[in-house]
Order: C-alpha cells, then sequence, then structure tokens
C-alpha cells in the first residue's frame, strides 16, 4: 500500500516543493514526508484524498467515487468538454489517489505510454477478447480512444483466471516499462 500516491501529487495538491534527500512514506494510514528521523509533513489518507478532490475540482475535474462489493471506482468528467475517464482500485482513497495521478499527468503534458497489440501480439487470444467482450475501453486522452485499455484491467483479466503464465510474464515487462494502456 506504500504505492497508493506519488511523492508527487502528494507535493502538488499540498502546494509543497519536492525536496531531495525527503522519503515518502505510508504507516498505519497516514503519509509522511521525512527528512531524516524528522517527519516533514504528514497527513491521514481518507484526509487526503478528500484534497485530492479539492484539488482536481480547482483543476476543472470532478471526481465521483463509488464502493461495491468487489472495491471502489472513481469516474472523472471535465465539463463543458466531453473529457472523462474512469478507474478502479481496492479502495476509495486508492482510487482517488489513481484519478489524481491521471489529472496531474494530464495537467503536466505528459504523455500515456500505450503499448499496440499488432497482428502478431503477445497476448493470449483469452485475454484479448476478454478485455474487449468484458471491459469497457478506457478514455486516454483529451478525445479518448476505443480499444484502449488501462494496464490495471489486463491484470485483473489475468487475475481473474482468463490469462495464462505468458501473459503475466508480457504484462510484467510492459508494467516495468511504465506502460500505462494497451491498445488492441
Amino acid at each position: 500500500m506504500n504505492d497508493i500516491v506519488s511523492k508527487k501529487l502528494f507535493c502538488e495538491v499540498l502546494g509543497l516543493p519536492i525536496e531531495e534527500g525527503v522519503e515518502f512514506i505510508l504507516k498505519e494510514d497516514v503519509l509522511l514526508l521525512k527528512k531524516g528521523e524528522c517527519c516533514v509533513y504528514g497527513m491521514n489518507i481518507y484526509e487526503f484524498a478528500f484534497k485530492v478532490k479539492g484539488w482536481a475540482l480547482k483543476q476543472g475535474w470532478y471526481l465521483n467515487t463509488c464502493i461495491t462489493n468487489e472495491g471502489a471506482y472513481c469516474d472523472g468528467d471535465k465539463p463543458p468538454t466531453s473529457q472523462e475517464f474512469h478507474i478502479e482500485a481496492d479502495t476509495e482513497p486508492e482510487a482517488i489517489f489513481k484519478a489524481g495521478e491521471w489529472v496531474l499527468k494530464q495537467l503536466k503534458g505528459e504523455n500515456m505510454k500505450i503499448f499496440k497489440v499488432a497482428y502478431n501480439p503477445p497476448f493470449s487470444a483469452r485475454l484479448i477478447n476478454t478485455l474487449k467482450v468484458d471491459y469497457e475501453p478506457s478514455m486516454v486522452d483529451l478525445e479518448g480512444q476505443d480499444g484502449q485499455y488501462d494496464i490495471d484491467l489486463a491484470e485483473d483479466a489475468i487475475e481473474n483466471g482468463n490469462g495464462d503464465k505468458k501473459d503475466w510474464e508480457v504484462l510484467e515487462k510492459l508494467k516495468k516499462e511504465g506502460v500505462d494502456y494497451i491498445e488492441i
């Protein structure tokens, strides 16, 4: 759970400078910025999730969350445009943090890394079919792209038995390379 929010998002939302030598950790539902043995700043994850939603609203994004039996999700939309996205996670704060990371990437102009599955796909036909049939394509950029799936959806599909060992190996390699979406 230590990687549910980045130091970059934490500092951006709270207006803190990103300093060298500052450690960012999660301890008992509290996010801490530490320098040596001293705590520079700390905040409960639920309070921080609320602040992320407020920060996103200031950027023009409405974040709506819902807790389900399977976990939680966060939908984001930016009126009056048709820009929107959908993110799933295990907990509500984690869904909000992932949504905040998405908004931050959009604001900073960072491009999402997309792995395009061409004519000779490295994934099994079962995984590709599951993504196409069971999951809605995720919105990737300002216009959104059909056929692009968040890499976490592929991981969920494999965990639910819709992939094989080779799929796991390819997925792990793509995640290490920082790929955000798979295009089929």
